[in-house]
């Protein structure tokens, strides 16, 4: 296995993993260690990229968790390396009024861009 793709494993929120079904470990049968309680996230899905409206430069995105200007955020394209993409504006997808951040699930938003992104790119805010 690609050790960068070990990489984006870890990146998904989960608990602590064990050997315990995997291995058949005597006497550990749960999946995740006995008593603990929180999660580790390394990223979280911020929005999906739907389209690029060619006249004004920008990507249409529906917003899954929220983001705002200022913030740098990492994309990841159906094909080819991640990259990244800094917040310089936010604007309403419905009544194009620029905004600072993004605060509704599943609001339709849009972002400058220098080039576009490809439609199902995901962006995704680290730490």
């Amino acid at each position: 296995m690609s050790p960068q793709w070990l990489d984006e494993i870890k990146k998904v929120s989960h608990r602590e993993y064990t050997t315990g079904f995997l291995l058949g470990d005597q006497g550990k049968t749960a999946t995740v260690e006995p008593g603990q309680q929180s999660y580790t996230r390394l990223a979280a899905f911020v929005g999906l990229v739907l389209g690029y409206d060619e006249k004004t430069g920008r990507i249409i995105v529906e917003q899954r968790n929220n983001f705002r200007v200022g913030e740098s955020l990492e994309v990841l394209a159906p094909r080819g390396g991640n990259q990244t993409l800094e917040v310089t504006a936010l604007y309403d997808g419905e009544t194009g009024e620029q905004m600072e951040v993004a605060p509704h699930p599943q609001q339709i938003v849009q972002l400058p861009v220098d080039k576009p992104l490809s439609p199902m790119s995901m962006l995704r805010r680290m730490g």
